[in-house]
């Protein structure tokens, strides 16, 4: 949900890719199910073989529920934390999200590979 609600709409394929998922897994686990009522296909216009994957209303209303309830945790882990501390915990997660973005655009590099 959260790859498509940044994205707007995204194929089954990019979404596999950006996961690093292998492609028939996407249809076969029970997300999949559940996300069914969360997101409509469309065929693209500009390939018609490729199915864009869209959130529908009901889909972007769960996405912002689960967007506020993490926000909300993540900021009850953080309140005991001093500014420096955030800083130092900000500048720790800086290679995993390198890591994150050469995986989403296929240029893992050995020291990302998992």
């Amino acid at each position: 949900m959260f790859e498509i609600s940044q994205r707007g709409s995204t194929t089954a394929s990019e979404l596999a890719n950006i996961l690093g998922l292998d492609h028939g897994y996407l249809t076969v686990t029970p997300a999949s199910a559940i996300a069914e009522t969360a997101r409509e296909k469309k065929r693209s216009s500009s390939d018609g073989r490729q199915l864009l994957l869209t959130l529908t209303n009901k889909g972007q209303k769960a996405y912002e529920a689960l967007d506020l309830r993490a926000s909300s945790e993540i900021q009850l882990l953080l309140k005991d934390f001093s500014a420096k501390e955030i800083q130092r915990l900000l500048a720790s997660m800086i290679p995993f999200e390198t890591c994150s973005v050469r995986r989403k655009t296929n240029l893992a590099h050995t020291s990302c590979a998992a």
